[in-house]
């Protein structure tokens, strides 16, 4: 691949990351497995699995990939309920981990081979799902997968879902992988006006989005930071098909309190930060139950009245339905 080749779709995410508060970890990631998946670079890649109290029966699956230079011990606020509602949870650390030596001011080429990096590394945790979840003596249902992922793990996590990378001169490409059955998008990549297929903005224009048909949920924060702000980061949920869409925007959420990461890292949140991480497990646990888990009733009450459990306070959820 060029160095143009994922070039666009890297750079201002990464920098949107850069200039926001480091990835330190918000608390110890319990009884969790650490291990890594040969045939990476750089030794392997080191995944923490979280697995669900009963390994006994087969579970379904999610992986959550972190934004730049996140590591995943900095996610367990966020995913800690969705392994104790069942499900084993992978979380990779990302050749581009500051923990694993990568720079806090990449270079185009830096980041071009980190973007790469990560469409191979989910694929390859995809391949070796049941092994890694064996690693952790647990089995799972390899039909029923979810993957999220959070600034560059939520571009990472579009481009997966179908989103077509855009290259400079109007060249297109997909990454798609049929393999996970649902995708989350946490503080998700912008397209600002004035992208198109020729000019595209970090890889994606409005074009990019209109194969993700899959089930999708994004949720983002009105003080993220980034080019245009919090608006142009709701490409994917508004530019998509309708169907099984979803969106829900934290009021005063920015882009690392979203992911339940506190200004002093392992810091208590606010209250104000706490208040929107509980809506956001609101909508993130019956959205993976409905789609990945297939619980009928889940998907029932997504797409039902308004759902009680969210606070119209501090968040605002909205549907394109089928």
């Amino acid at each position: 691949m060029t160095r143009r080749t994922l070039l666009r779709a890297a750079t201002a995410l990464a920098a949107a990351c850069l200039g926001a508060t480091i990835f330190r970890p918000a608390r110890a990631a319990g009884p969790g497995l650490s291990t890594r998946l040969a045939g990476r670079p750089d030794g392997g890649l080191p995944i923490t699995i979280l697995p669900p109290a009963n390994r006994a029966a087969p579970h379904p699956a999610l992986i959550f990939s972190p934004g730049y230079g996140g590591r995943p011990s900095g996610f367990i606020r966020l995913v800690a309920p969705w392994v104790e509602a069942g499900f084993l949870l992978l979380l990779p650390e990302h050749l581009d981990s500051f923990a694993r030596g990568a720079p806090y001011r990449p270079s185009f080429a830096d980041l071009e081979r980190y973007a790469e990096l990560r469409i191979a590394d989910i694929d390859a945790m995809l391949t070796a799902l049941p092994d890694l979840a064996a690693r952790a003596g647990a089995r799972v249902v390899p039909a029923r997968v979810g993957l999220g992922g959070h600034s560059f793990g939520a571009w990472t996590a579009a481009v997966i879902a179908g989103a077509t990378v855009c290259f400079p001169g109007g060249q297109q490409k997909s990454f798609a992988d049929p393999r996970p059955a649902a995708f989350f998008l946490l503080a998700a990549p912008p397209v600002p006006p004035g992208a198109d297929a020729r000019h595209p903005f970090q890889g994606l224009a409005p074009a990019s989005f209109g194969a993700l048909t899959r089930p999708l949920l994004l949720i983002d924060g009105t003080r993220d930071n980034g080019p245009g702000g919090y608006r142009h980061r709701l490409a994917a949920y508004e530019l998509s098909p309708p169907g099984h869409k979803y969106l829900g925007i934290v009021r005063e959420g920015t882009h690392m309190t979203l992911a339940g990461i506190a200004p002093a890292g392992d810091a208590p949140l606010g209250a104000l930060a706490a208040r929107a991480l509980a809506d956001v497990h609101a909508l993130t646990l019956p959205f993976w139950q409905g789609f990945v888990a297939g619980r009928q009733e889940s998907i029932a009450w997504l797409n039902g009245p308004a759902p009680y459990a969210i606070d119209p306070a501090s968040f605002i959820f909205a549907r394109r339905l089928a």
